[in-house]
């Protein structure tokens, strides 16, 4: 038998994380090669992840335009400035690390956001497959389900 090693705080954090979870499947290559379709994970609307969103959270939403579920990684925050040229991503000023940026199979239009306040940049890991901030702006905090925190079932 084994014995985890949690201080009060630690043990209040992950009650809290699995109380307010809700499961996530993946479907679609867009988050490929870190998620696969049929993987399970656990997405947590607890208080502490959701008032500490950062850039590479992978989080789960609902897009109220399209009417469909995503699971996409943050790149930009509020305040953050992203630019897309051709081929090429810069988050204030600073090379994102991001230079495959084709979306559904053509080339992702340049352009610039200045993300406002309780609004997120989020991209799909496979930049050649993913449906995200590319082609449908910033997304909204309100629409976050979850922050991505558990892989409990992999469909590969």
């Amino acid at each position: 038998m084994f014995k985890i090693a949690l201080n009060p705080a630690d043990w209040i954090k992950l009650f809290a994380d699995i109380v307010f979870s809700t499961r996530v499947r993946v479907s679609g290559s867009s988050m490929e090669s870190s998620m696969f379709e049929g993987d399970l994970f656990l997405a947590t609307k607890s208080h502490h992840r959701m008032s500490q969103l950062k850039q590479n959270d992978i989080i789960f939403f609902h897009h109220p335009d399209t009417d469909l579920d995503y699971v996409k990684r943050i790149v930009a925050i509020p305040k953050d400035v992203v630019k897309i040229s051709v081929n090429n991503l810069t988050i204030n000023n600073l090379d994102g690390g991001k230079k495959i940026l084709y979306s559904k199979g053509k080339l992702a239009e340049p352009g610039k956001w200045i993300i406002k306040e309780k609004e997120f940049f989020v991209l799909g890991d496979n930049y050649n497959n993913s449906t995200d901030s590319r082609v449908f702006g910033p997304i909204k905090y309100e629409w976050i389900v979850g922050v991505v925190w558990h892989k409990y079932y992999s469909g590969k």
